[in-house]
């Protein structure tokens, strides 16, 4: 049976609590990456805890202060567990193409908090669409409008073809490049 100040650390934190306790906080991260919203704007500041929490939730990056979410190790611990973190990501590591590739490993739809210059970069959209065809959508205008880039993409799945210029709709080779898609993945499935 634990001391009192043991069964203390393991209570459940109210919303209307902050937790100026390093020690305290610590602890509940450790039952509870959650408890981290509750830290005290000096703990949220603090190196050790914030990686404590971002590795094992990566969405608590969002409470840490801006300057650990432009910390690039980081951000790339809690893109690790998630890559969704990037969106709370300072701006200039959501610029960051190893940032991001890092992001969309998990998947492709994580490239909608990328730059709009890495969501017009040929290999970071390729790297997306080849985990999650849906990602297509977060594509820059340049690329839904780029033949060469909407080939190779439809060439990894067919539900690309749903995110690119319409008259690429309409385009044989485009279309044909789709449809084999769709066949190859029609065999697996059977």
């Amino acid at each position: 049976m634990g001391n009192e100040s043991d069964k203390d650390k393991n209570v459940a934190v109210s919303s209307s609590d902050v937790i100026d306790d390093r020690d305290v906080l610590m602890a509940r991260i450790a039952s509870d990456a959650s408890a981290f919203k509750y830290a005290s704007e000096a703990l949220r500041a603090d190196r050790e805890v914030v990686l404590a929490a971002v590795s094992l939730s990566g969405k608590s990056l969002r409470y840490a202060t801006p300057d650990l979410r432009a910390d690039r190790e980081v951000v790339i611990e809690a893109i690790k567990k998630s890559g969704k973190a990037l969106q709370y990501a300072a701006s200039s590591l959501q610029a960051d193409r190893d940032v991001v590739m890092e992001a969309i490993k998990s998947s492709g739809k994580h490239v909608q908090f990328a730059s709009d210059e890495l969501r017009n970069d040929r290999e970071i959209m390729f790297a997306a669409v080849s985990t999650t065809a849906g990602a297509m959508r977060h594509a820059s205008e340049n690329l839904k409008e780029d033949r060469e880039f909407v080939l190779k993409a439809v060439g990894q799945s067919h539900v690309v073809l749903a995110h690119v210029a319409d008259r690429f709709r309409s385009d044989e080779e485009i279309v044909l490049e789709a449809l084999r898609h769709w066949l190859d993945f029609q065999r697996r499935e059977v």
